[in-house]
């Protein structure tokens, strides 16, 4: 059950299928950092299965309702594990990324970049941030989800140029 005003944030509900399938990759104990959470379609249901969330929407509209709907959907014990943040995505990763090798490098961790038009672009953040030997659960894995003209191989090249 999520609350949001339309005129002020985006939300398609025909990409449930697509929220639950990630969601149900991800094991009890992990951290998902979603780089644009909007109102929490993958922050909620992550918290309900024991990940650690860490939700990120620029936007300070989505960024209220995805507080709002982690406080109505997620029970008081998983709440603790869930942090919304309001700031430029760049920002919001790099500042994970110090955080998580000081002090949670044995996590594994999944990077949701949901913003299709743009989501490529912000992949600049990555560049020269890892530390190595601070991530005994393995570097991250980043679901990117972008649009393309083309297909197949095409479209896979398209998405990596930029």
């Amino acid at each position: 059950d999520y609350r949001l005003d339309y005129g002020k944030v985006y939300w398609n509900s025909r990409l449930e299928t697509e929220h639950q399938l990630l969601v149900e990759s991800f094991l009890p104990g992990e951290e998902v950092w979603d780089m644009f959470c909007g109102i929490g379609p993958f922050a909620v249901p992550a918290a309900r299965k024991g990940c650690l969330v860490h939700a990120n929407d620029l936007n300070p509209d989505s960024f209220a309702w995805c507080e709002e709907n982690v406080r109505r959907n997620v029970a008081a014990p998983d709440l603790e594990r869930v942090k919304c943040y309001n700031e430029d995505a760049r920002l919001f990763v790099r500042d994970r990324i110090r955080s998580h090798e000081l002090t949670s490098g044995d996590r594994k961790v999944h990077i949701i970049g949901n913003l299709p038009a743009s989501a490529p672009e912000f992949m600049d953040a990555f560049a020269d941030i890892f530390s190595k030997g601070k991530w005994a659960g393995g570097l991250p894995t980043v679901h990117l989800y972008a649009f393309s003209k083309f297909a197949g191989d095409d479209a896979r090249a398209d998405v990596l140029a930029r």
